[in-house]
Formats: C-alpha cells, sequence, structure tokens
C-alpha cells in the first residue's frame, strides 16, 4: 500500500501519525558527556544548534503534549523539528 492511502486510511481511523524529531536533550545520559570538554565539542560538531543551550526535557514535552491532544487533528503525516534550529542549519537556511 502506498504511503498517502495509508496515511488517508489511518487518519480516518484517528491515527495521525506524527513524529518530533528532538535535538541534544539534556538527560541522565548526555550530561555527562556535556561535562566533558571532548564531549561538547564532539557534540558541537556533530550537532551545530542556533541556540546558546541544549534542550531540557521540559522544553520538548510541551510539543509531545500538544501532539497527543484533540488540538493535533488536523496535523497529519508529519515530522516537527525540536531541535533549537539544528536541522533548519543543516538545510543551509539563514536564520535571524
Amino acid at each position: 500500500m502506498e504511503v498517502p492511502e495509508q496515511l488517508a486510511r489511518m487518519g480516518r481511523a484517528g491515527v495521525l501519525r506524527n513524529a518530533v524529531a528532538p535535538g541534544t536533550v539534556l538527560t541522565r545520559i548526555t550530561r555527562p558527556i556535556l561535562a566533558m570538554e571532548q564531549g561538547r565539542a564532539m557534540l558541537a560538531e556533530a550537532t551545530p544548534i542556533a541556540v546558546a543551550a541544549y534542550a531540557e526535557p521540559d522544553d520538548v514535552t510541551p510539543l509531545l503534549t500538544f501532539l497527543a491532544s484533540a488540538d493535533c487533528h488536523y496535523i497529519v503525516g508529519q515530522t516537527i523539528f525540536s531541535d533549537g534550529g539544528k536541522d533548519a542549519i543543516r538545510r543551509g537556511e539563514r536564520l535571524p
């Protein structure tokens, strides 16, 4: 089955099939890496971001809550980047 047909069938069933693509989020796993100079340098090179800080879990939670709510009924088949501008930089967009 082709993806558009799948999305239409799933959407009619109330399955919206959206995704969140977060950047680096400060967690119990990433905090020790970022505490080391080598870890900070590695992440900065691999994942440049437009904002001056990495995300806290609470920075991503409102987006997840919205996508799980009834208010999200018309957003279907999307990947939403919550990555501090990393994807925009990767695409070469000019940021203010």
